[in-house]
């Protein structure tokens, strides 16, 4: 397995490639994990080919595309949800403020400033459950970690001072000198907090969550502006590169050019996501084998599982099986047991629950989408893949 095909750790140079040979260790001798944005990236397939290319270790790469329209609405959908938590969280760290200034300056400080660790690794157990038990709590440690990293390296502690002072106001404004007060001393080892603060900060503070930088809160337009721009920003590229025709080297070549780094997180590339036969194709011209992919077609597979798990096994070299779970509400009951905070903590829902999307913008979307859908349809009859050949959709 690649250590991290995405971020660069195949590419040459002293980077160095994990690769279990002739996986030994692994039972069956097959390791697998799921990372959709490797079809999406610019660099991993061309990573995993010059990897697996270079070992007697073998790869096999499935795909599952779906409707196009309905595949980035749903991403939206899941966004969406990831927005939501991300504003639940803004609430809540708002709402404990005075706790968290006493929660940071006990326990990240001294690691901070290289003091004694005296219960230093406690800082989210310090504080609420509603933060230390969000889906979101990692996040917030992360982006914690990088608004204060500089500190951490320098042991700055004006700089560190200049950031508290950015991340927490006083309530009062007639509190703002005794905030400014109050840090100086903590910060200078005083080991009553709480009574220094409640001394020189009556009015409490309030934390600024914008601190913490833009990614932290991420926002989404509403639908109709978030898909528009995102054929208004494909038009315009497009017209800026005019393609000679409608082949799939020439709208490869379009799309790279276009989404030359495809991005990660929340952003506005619902419809790139959503451009399979561009991606496989790149995925092809970068080096991997077409007879090692193979396509899955969700809606076939909801249908009829059973063939296409047989045609999947016979393609990944394994005896057919069959399965304890064979539906949804089984497969939901599993997550559930296993990964109770799953939806919350990736923003993917199983069930395909999500809000109707509105049939005008729907309309715009599948005009849209229509000669990627019958690009790929095309190519999936000659690129020598395996699993799926008709579309049901497109």
């Amino acid at each position: 397995s690649l250590r991290d095909p995405i971020n660069g750790d195949v590419e040459g140079g002293n980077n160095k490639v994990k690769v279990v040979s002739k996986f030994n260790n692994l039972k069956y001798g097959i390791r697998a994990e799921a990372t959709p944005y490797y079809i999406a990236s610019a660099k991993a397939c061309e990573r995993i080919a010059a990897t697996f290319n270079t070992t007697q270790d073998d790869y096999r790469l499935v795909m599952m595309v779906r409707d196009s329209t309905k595949r980035a609405w749903s991403e939206y959908q899941m966004e969406m949800r990831r927005v939501a938590d991300d504003m639940e969280l803004k609430s809540n760290l708002e709402g404990s403020s005075d706790l968290l200034l006493y929660c940071f300056v006990v326990h990240r400080v001294p690691i901070l400033m290289g003091f004694p660790l005296t219960g230093s690794e406690n800082f989210m157990s310090c504080l609420p459950e509603k933060i230390s038990k969000s889906p979101r709590a990692k996040k917030l440690g992360r982006s914690i970690s990088g608004v204060f990293g500089q500190v951490r390296k320098t042991k700055d502690r004006q700089k560190l001072m200049q950031t508290l002072q950015k991340c927490f106001t006083a309530r009062d404004a007639e509190d703002v000198d005794g905030l400014v007060s109050a840090l100086d001393e903590v910060l200078k080892g005083s080991s009553n907090v709480n009574a220094v603060f409640n001394t020189k900060v009556p009015g409490g503070v309030t934390f600024n969550v914008e601190c913490l930088g833009e990614r932290f809160l991420e926002k989404l337009d509403p639908p109709d502006e978030a898909f528009q721009y995102d054929m208004d920003f494909f038009k315009g590229c497009a017209k800026n590169q005019p393609v000679k025709d409608w082949s799939i080297d020439a709208i490869t070549e379009l799309v790279r050019k276009c989404y030359k780094k495809p991005a990660r997180g929340i952003v506005k590339e619902f419809l790139y996501r959503s451009m399979y036969a561009p991606q496989l194709h790149h995925c092809v011209n970068s080096g991997v084998d077409p007879s090692k992919i193979f396509i899955i077609q969700t809606e076939e597979f909801k249908e009829t599982p059973k063939p296409i798990l047989t045609d999947l096994h016979r393609f990944l070299g394994i005896t057919d099986v069959e399965y304890s779970i064979s539906n949804q509400e089984d497969i939901q009951s599993q997550i559930n047991k296993k990964f109770p905070q799953f939806e919350s903590v990736t923003g993917w829902r199983l069930n395909g629950s999500n809000a109707e999307m509105d049939t005008e913008l729907e309309d715009r979307v599948r005009e849209f989408m229509r000669p990627f859908d019958h690009l790929l349809q095309e190519y999936l009859k000659t690129a020598g893949m395996k699993g799926t050949k008709q579309l049901t959709w497109g």
